[in-house]
């Protein structure tokens, strides 16, 4: 079997930038094709200087930073471009990175040929490669930036359509696109109107090994994991949770993640825990909903194997979660909602529920249903588990991805 040796891009990468989504997706893709024995290097940002790691047997990490171009005419580009965007803030620096990205990239392959570069949609990082070089590149769709923003009802200036034309144009140079799910495939084509390419659908891989189910006793709770922010519908499970909260008086409420300020009140932008004071949400429910903030990726099996199912609200597109996959792994039932690829990994009835984004009283009568049967939890875990070692196990899907890259390595 012939080696290849794989570029991914990723602004963040973990250990030092943290378990975002993107992070999680470009870590866990390079473990997997690592294990499969191909090289791997992975291009990401730094909080330092620039440096290099190693993970795994075949993973070279480098972390780099932004570097002004020296050359006459570069930096007079440089410069005309930093001051036509000199009230761009956010332009200026995802531009800044993808050129930082393509000198790393372009030192890369000059000391050992690349077969294919992956960059995510998110931010264009692999824009410059895009535009300048014959190496295939491939975009993952994670979620357009312009997607985030009617999500949380953000406002759309001047910036956020530079940068969402940005992530057009590197999508509309690549050679290869992939989403996780059917439905953001179907709202990329939307959004990209005449796209003269096919987008395959390619789900994510889960670390199944490390989310796994740990026996021990369950402590009658309802797990949420996740940014406490209004797309993933925290507020819809709070009133949700309240309307039950009498009839499961045993059971309470954990919400991990980080606060975030998308949730409005006359107009004010408000944090979710001061939108719950302001609106009384906790009312009689504050000693049973519990805020555990951010914990550490590997702390996560522990919670949920502790939780008896977990719930993922979410009111706007959300297109593959994490999350979601990884309670699941873990052996645990979960309620989520259709409003994007949750959709398309819970068994409706099977494996969980699936209901309508921001119906209370649905999300309300299917978390009391599945609190009071622990037999249906059992079912709905032991199944959950089954199809991410069916669909979505690490091996499976690395092999998988590694044979959409094929289509285009020279």
């Amino acid at each position: 079997m012939k080696k290849y040796h794989i570029c991914l891009i990723s602004e963040e990468f973990p250990p030092e930038t943290g378990w975002g989504g993107i992070a999680t997706y470009t870590h866990t893709l390079a473990k997997g094709l690592d294990r499969l024995g191909h090289k791997v290097s992975v291009i990401t940002t730094t909080l330092s200087e620039d440096h290099k790691s190693k993970i795994g047997k075949n993973i070279e990490v480098y972390h780099l930073k932004f570097h002004p171009p020296q050359k006459i005419i570069s930096k007079a580009i440089f410069n005309t471009f930093r001051f036509w965007h000199r009230n761009r803030k956010e332009v200026r620096h995802e531009v800044q990175l993808a050129w930082a990205f393509y000198k790393g990239f372009k030192h890369i392959n000059s000391q050992e040929k690349i077969d294919i570069v992956e960059v995510p949609d998110y931010h264009f990082n692999g824009l410059f490669i895009s535009l300048f070089n014959s190496v295939p590149l491939a975009v993952k769709l994670h979620t357009p930036l312009i997607f985030n923003y009617y999500s949380n009802n953000l406002p759309i200036d001047s910036e956020v359509k530079w940068l969402d034309y940005f992530e057009r144009l590197q999508i509309r140079q690549c050679d290869l696109i992939s989403s996780p799910s059917k439905l953001l495939k179907e709202k990329t084509e939307k959004w990209m109107k005449k796209l003269n390419k096919k987008i395959h659908v390619v789900p994510y891989a889960v670390d199944h090994e490390t989310f796994h189910p740990i026996k021990g006793e369950r402590e009658k709770i309802i797990l949420f994991t996740g940014r406490l922010e209004v797309r993933k519908g925290v507020h819809i499970l709070l009133k949700a949770f309240k309307k039950i909260a009498p009839k499961i008086p045993e059971y309470k409420l954990l919400l991990l993640g980080h606060d975030t300020e998308t949730f409005t009140l006359n107009g004010e932008k408000l944090f979710f825990k001061e939108y719950l004071k302001r609106t009384n949400l906790l009312d009689g429910i504050e000693d049973r909903v519990i805020f555990g903030g951010r914990v550490e990726r590997e702390e996560l099996p522990k919670y949920f194997s502790k939780a008896n199912f977990a719930v993922f609200p979410s009111v706007k597109f959300e297109n593959f979660p994490f999350a979601c996959l990884e309670g699941m792994s873990c052996g645990r039932g979960v309620i989520g909602t259709n409003s994007g690829g949750m959709a398309e990994m819970i068994e409706d009835g099977k494996s969980g529920f699936v209901v309508e984004p921001e119906n209370v009283d649905q999300l309300a009568e299917k978390m009391l249903i599945l609190a009071k049967d622990e037999k249906l939890q059992e079912e709905f875990g032991k199944r959950s588990r089954e199809i991410i070692l069916e669909r979505y196990s690490l091996e499976s899907q690395s092999e998988r991805i590694l044979n959409y890259f094929k289509k285009v390595i020279k």
